[in-house]
């Protein structure tokens, strides 16, 4: 299952792009003839004398974002609440084969003082077509879960150094550490990112199974 995505993985400022929608006729249609059934949603004789040919509803973009979204990223995201939809613009009309993708920007990323482990991110997105235009934008806001606590700490202290070579205790098995441990072409060892370490008695609070120089908590 894929890792679950915290706070922390949505840093200030990044941009990313993903996703990839065609949109059809057919449900350009359906989707209007439910949700949207004005004329140029669902009829193309009159869609050409008001807009220049059938357009699709801005909730079925507005739709289609949200599908791009879930498949993204939103479906592993430790959400605590969708605080809501600040705004939307529908900017180009959508039309029969285009082609969308999401272009998404951190605008904020800021810890909740009031709250502990919640942090705020204010995503803005665009809905891109194949010539690069955004023909919908919307901001909203997500709070999110902090990563646990235990997992940073462990991150932090073990993750991003290597140490010399040591050998286990004989009383430890190999297979119990591989999937805390993996070792590194110079013969150090670093500890993996997956998980942090069970505590074994005998061992210290968290760090590594057995301390390393200079791997304390």
């Amino acid at each position: 299952m894929p890792e679950a995505l915290y706070f922390e993985d949505f840093p200030l400022g990044e941009v990313v792009e993903y996703g990839g929608v065609e949109v059809s006729v057919d449900e350009i249609i359906a989707f209007a003839r439910d949700f949207d059934p004005q004329p140029f949603h669902t009829d193309e004789e009159a869609a050409r004398a008001a807009t220049g040919g059938l357009i699709a509803s801005g909730w079925h973009t507005s739709a289609l974002l949200l599908r791009m979204n879930c498949e993204a990223f939103l479906m592993r995201a430790a959400i605590l609440e969708e605080a809501g939809v600040e705004e939307v613009r529908w900017q180009r009309p959508v039309r029969p084969g285009d082609h969308l993708h999401v272009r998404r920007h951190t605008l904020i990323s800021r810890p909740r003082e009031a709250q502990t482990s919640v942090g705020e991110v204010v995503f803005l997105y665009e809905v891109v077509n194949q010539e690069g235009v955004a023909a919908m934008t919307q901001r909203s806001v997500l709070l999110l879960k902090q990563r646990p606590q235990a997992l940073r700490n462990y991150r932090v202290s073990c993750s991003t150094r290597t140490f010399p070579s040591v050998s286990p205790p004989p009383s430890a098995k190999l297979s119990s550490l591989g999937k805390r441990f993996s070792p590194m072409g110079n013969g150090s060892i670093r500890a993996s990112l997956l998980k942090p370490p069970t505590v074994m008695r005998g061992s210290p609070p968290r760090g590594c199974m057995w301390p390393p120089p200079g791997c304390a908590d």
